[in-house]
């Protein structure tokens, strides 16, 4: 009787132990950072779970069904989940995208005006809504000028080579292979300065379950941030 009641005693002194954090993060640079503080170390030994998704639209489906405690999001796409689900906060600011973001159409089409009656891929629940409205506001078009394709960041390529598209709203490793097969870019980020802002957002919960382990993560992704910059 004596041991259980110093047990009791003592799982109360130390408290219920801290439940895993799960963050999902996509392949954009601004959240490479995250795997690169794992791989160099800062999370050993921390419940640290990070999940690797294709782009933010997984990310967003995820977190809505409860797989996820978090996630690295554009801030377009943590709004429309506070929309809806009081319970995400921005924690830490990841990046601004500086020309990350484009527009690439084929060739034979040269200005955004061009767009008129083509048919443009863009992740329609992700960022690239937004950037495909942004772009045709700036260049005196609507969304009723295009005729847009929904499209999975993973069908980008596939979708263009196919002739499926004549323009795609793309970024990360899909960019980069669209311009090698002799897409022509006709629109980036750094014609719309600092409205493409890449965040940490996690749910209320996790804050009040994980706070230390949100702390080395933040902490661990500055020391990787760090680590890159000395090494360039």
């Amino acid at each position: 009787m004596v041991a259980l009641v110093l047990m009791v005693a003592l799982a109360s002194c130390f408290g219920p132990p801290s439940t895993p954090l799960r963050i999902g993060a996509n392949l954009w640079t601004g959240y490479e950072t995250f795997f690169l503080a794992r791989d160099l170390g800062e999370l050993n030994g921390k419940p640290i779970r990070l999940i690797d998704f294709p782009s933010g639209t997984e990310e967003v489906r995820a977190y809505r069904n409860n797989e996820i405690d978090g996630a690295g999001l554009s801030i377009d796409q943590v709004i429309a989940l506070a929309a809806t689900q009081g319970d995400i906060k921005i924690i830490a600011i990841m990046d601004d995208s500086n020309g990350g973001d484009v527009i690439h159409a084929r060739p034979g089409l040269t200005t955004l005006r061009e767009l008129k009656r083509q048919r443009v891929g863009v992740e329609a629940t992700a960022l690239g809504a937004f950037f495909l409205g942004r772009a045709l506001e700036l260049n005196d078009m609507t969304s009723q000028d295009v005729k847009a394709v929904s499209l999975e960041l993973s069908d980008h390529e596939a979708a263009y080579k196919a002739g499926r598209v004549d323009a795609v709203v793309t970024f990360g490793p899909a960019r980069i292979k669209l311009l090698k097969a002799g897409a022509i870019p006709l629109f980036d980020s750094t014609m719309i300065p600092g409205e493409i802002v890449d965040t940490l957002a996690v749910s209320t919960q996790a804050i009040a379950d994980n706070e230390a382990n949100l702390q080395a993560l933040v902490a661990a992704r500055f020391k990787a941030l760090d680590y890159f910059q000395e090494s360039c």
